[in-house]
């Protein structure tokens, strides 16, 4: 389903992210934005999950997805197809166009009434977008009555430098009773009108019982005055899932 935003909200940051520690995704290959067209003859999965809202912030195109199933979408590559107020379509983007990047543009292991953050190097050049498109492929449910997992873990908040010089969000990730081979972590920056600015993605390995990690995700550029960090979420991966999984001694 096509989807338009309440408001666009544009904000002068870099479209690149920095991994800080390991797994924190790297954009600034990708600021030229290529775009690419679906894998002709893949079947097309309608409307898996709901579109909240997105933002273009200086050629990185952030959305926001729910889950409103009652079972956890297991994994699901997504294609995003830009459009301008003519309804001319801009470009498609998705994994390939990251440069193995597939934390970008796939969703996986979301729970029911979670939310996901995907984003995209739409480049700078590509024009006022005024509605965005999302096509799910390779769509992999988890039943409901099996919708079990001992590994947990969450992340605290701590004092970060969000402004126009520095961009530095700060956590505690504090992991539960299981060892977790690899979790995604997201935070969401949103403006001081509570608009979405940018969704920031890394994946941590080889987090133990018990154990409590400082961690730090970080943006070449700095935000608008007044921006904060809505939320931080963690989410232990299924190993079945990953495209590489981690070694832990």
């Amino acid at each position: 389903m096509r989807t338009q935003p309440a408001r666009l909200l544009v904000a002068l940051l870099l479209p690149a992210l920095l991994l800080a520690l390991a797994g924190c995704a790297d954009l600034r290959a990708q600021v030229a934005g290529a775009a690419d067209a679906p894998a002709s003859g893949a079947a097309e999965a309608p409307d898996v999950l709901t579109t909240s809202e997105w933002a273009v912030t200086d050629g990185l195109l952030s959305v926001l997805v729910r889950n409103e199933e009652d079972r956890t979408l297991r994994t699901a590559e997504v294609t995003l197809e830009a459009f301008d107020r003519d309804d001319v379509s801009l470009g498609t983007w998705s994994a390939s166009a990251m440069v193995g990047q597939d934390a970008c543009c796939t969703v996986t292991d979301l729970a029911p009434g979670e939310i996901y953050g995907l984003y995209f190097p739409v480049g700078v050049d590509v024009g006022e977008v005024a509605a965005v498109d999302l096509d799910y492929r390779d769509v992999a449910w988890q039943p409901a009555a099996t919708d079990q997992d001992s590994s947990t873990a969450s992340a605290t908040g701590l004092a970060s430098d969000l402004n126009a010089s520095r961009t530095v969000v700060n956590a505690d990730l504090t992991v539960g009773s299981a060892d977790i081979p690899q979790a995604l972590v997201q935070a969401i920056l949103r403006g001081v009108d509570g608009q979405l600015v940018a969704v920031v993605t890394g994946v941590w390995t080889c987090l133990t019982a018990f154990e409590v990690r400082p961690i730090e995700m970080q943006l070449f550029q700095g935000v608008p005055e007044g921006t904060v960090v809505d939320s931080i979420t963690v989410r232990p991966l299924d190993p079945s899932t990953s495209p590489v999984a981690p070694t832990c001694g």
